[in-house]
């Protein structure tokens, strides 16, 4: 808990100290760690550390000013020797007494006594003195539990946090992770908002390689306690573009999976927020927005570190599920092959500030992995770039792709990815994937699956074919010569309920009668149409 007055003391939200104790060995029986968020950098006025001296300047144990312009509370003195054997048998405590396997430190960047003014920049600079304390307290958390976790939520000077991802590896430490903040990058993709020039769609950083760390030392995640949840942000203000609409609940759910995909995909640990699996966020008045994030919230809305409204009864929305099942497998997957958890993974992508269609190629010796996916708001063909040819295999549909040319275009609607994979290793559940299947407005669509009859027939050099789907659906529309081998296809793909119009311009085809074949939701129409040139 936000707990900056008694260190030592568990929140009352844990319930008494031997019922916290129990529900960690609980979870060390299940093989889930227990990592403590911990608030060092201040203390309120009812702090011991504050009460011995007063919140005056002459308390040695207190910056008065701040020694940080985002200072909350009393900021502590790091560089005290009591306030650090404080530290070290506060951290000491909690893993002899309570068995964590170690710490989330908040707002460690505070962990400095340079700065008495308001200047954002200069503080978030390389502070070797900052980066002499932490190493300080790693030190002495490692010499109690040599595999324990230390996470900094520091956002400081690159070089800054890559020196402190390495400390102690050369000893066999595991070096001190660091929070990445991708909250931004994301809530712009899933809100179809790619080009937008005052906030970075870029989500390539989220390979820890992009950032120029040669290990996987930092902690990506889409959302946080003091982040917008991405939910909240695409039903409150996401794009539209003709009938696509990602304020609508079931395209907004679509577009969480789609930003799964690409998240938990690649090699490097990630943070889920509460609930996110199942599309937390928005809510009937509005009070699942996080007021202090950045947002516009109604008043009813909690703040950051605000208890918030238990929505169990999300369970129980069958899309949500889908969302939360689409996770599952997704992280099943990852916890499965080592191709998306390995440093040896070779990894590509094209994730940049802009591109709609976006990829991730995954290559190691045990598979190969191609990700890819449209964050824009319309059909696209989208290129990723095998790594060899063959048969590939989609992992939510299970269908095979043959691969001829590395540079294999994908269609795919608004909101639509697909996983591949080189080798079969299995199929989600069916009917996971929803995009275009629950959306849209059902009173123009038409009442049945129909091919009409193609204009005109005869036809000279080209002939326009209209078909009408009653529901969004999985299409074929190709031509068949009269001993049915297929001449061309047209269309195969995904595509919204409507009235559809396909022009066909034959080139270097012998004159005479063939068959236009129209497959849709187990449903097929034919009808012929003579080429008369």
């Amino acid at each position: 808990g936000y707990n900056p007055a008694f260190h030592l003391a568990p929140d009352k939200y844990y319930g008494p100290a031997d019922d916290l104790k129990r529900f960690v060995d609980a979870c060390h029986r299940r093989g889930i760690a227990v990592i403590l968020d911990v608030v060092y950098n201040h203390a309120t006025g009812s702090s011991p550390l504050v009460q011995l001296y007063g919140p005056t300047p002459d308390n040695p144990f207190i910056n008065i000013p701040a020694r940080h312009p985002f200072n909350v509370f009393y900021d502590l003195n790091h560089e005290h020797p009591y306030i650090q054997y404080w530290l070290d048998r506060a951290n000491r405590y909690w893993l002899e007494e309570f068995r964590v396997d170690g710490f989330r430190f908040d707002l460690s960047k505070g962990f400095t006594q340079k700065y008495t003014d308001n200047d954002v920049g200069a503080w978030s600079a390389y502070d070797a003195s900052r980066i002499r304390l932490l190493k300080r307290m790693a030190d002495a958390i490692w010499a109690v539990d040599s595999t324990a976790y230390i996470i900094l939520e520091h956002f400081a000077d690159n070089q800054e946090e890559k020196e402190l991802a390495a400390y102690g590896q050369d000893r066999g430490r595991a070096g001190m992770l660091l929070w990445h903040n991708l909250n931004r990058a994301f809530s712009q993709s899933v809100m179809g908002y790619l080009n937008d020039p005052n906030f970075s769609s870029d989500l390539t950083t989220i390979y820890y390689k992009n950032r120029g760390f040669p290990t996987p030392n930092l902690i990506a995640y889409m959302e946080s306690h003091d982040e917008q949840w991405l939910m909240y942000r695409m039903r409150a203000y996401g794009a539209r573009q003709g009938s696509y609409d990602v304020r609508s609940l079931p395209v907004a759910l679509d577009r969480m999976k789609l930003a799964g995909a690409f998240f938990f995909t690649v090699p490097g640990p990630k943070m889920i927020w509460q609930f996110g699996e199942l599309g937390y966020g928005y809510g009937e008045r509005g009070e699942q927005c996080l007021e202090g994030a950045g947002d516009s919230c109604p008043s009813i809305a909690p703040g950051r570190i605000d208890p918030k409204p238990i929505r169990w009864d999300y369970r129980n929305d069958p899309l949500r599920m889908k969302l939360y099942k689409t996770w599952a497998e997704l992280l099943r997957l990852r916890r499965e092959h080592a191709v998306f958890r390995s440093p040896e993974t070779q990894v590509r992508m094209r994730m940049q500030h802009g591109v709609p269609g976006r990829w991730i190629s995954l290559t190691h010796p045990e598979l190969s992995v191609v990700v890819v996916g449209n964050f824009g708001l319309e059909p696209l063909v989208v290129t990723p770039t095998f790594p060899q040819t063959g048969t590939w295999y989609d992992y939510f549909n299970g269908d095979s792709l043959v691969v001829d040319d590395p540079n294999t275009g994908i269609e795919l609607l608004p909101g639509e990815f697909r996983l591949y994979t080189n080798r079969y290793v299995g199929q989600a559940e069916p009917g996971l994937i929803t995009v275009g299947v629950v959306s849209g407005d059902a009173s123009t669509w038409p009442e049945r699956v129909r091919l009409e009859t193609p204009f005109p027939n005869p036809f000279r050099t080209q002939v326009t074919l209209r078909y009408a789907l009653p529901e969004p659906m999985r299409v074929r529309l190709a031509v068949y010569d009269l001993l049915g081998r297929r001449i061309t296809t047209l269309a195969d793909g995904l595509q919204a309920a409507g009235r559809h119009t396909i022009t066909w311009t034959p080139e270097k085809l012998a004159a005479g009668l063939y068959l236009v074949r129209l497959e849709a939701g187990g449903h097929t129409e034919t009808r012929p149409v003579l080429f008369a040139p």
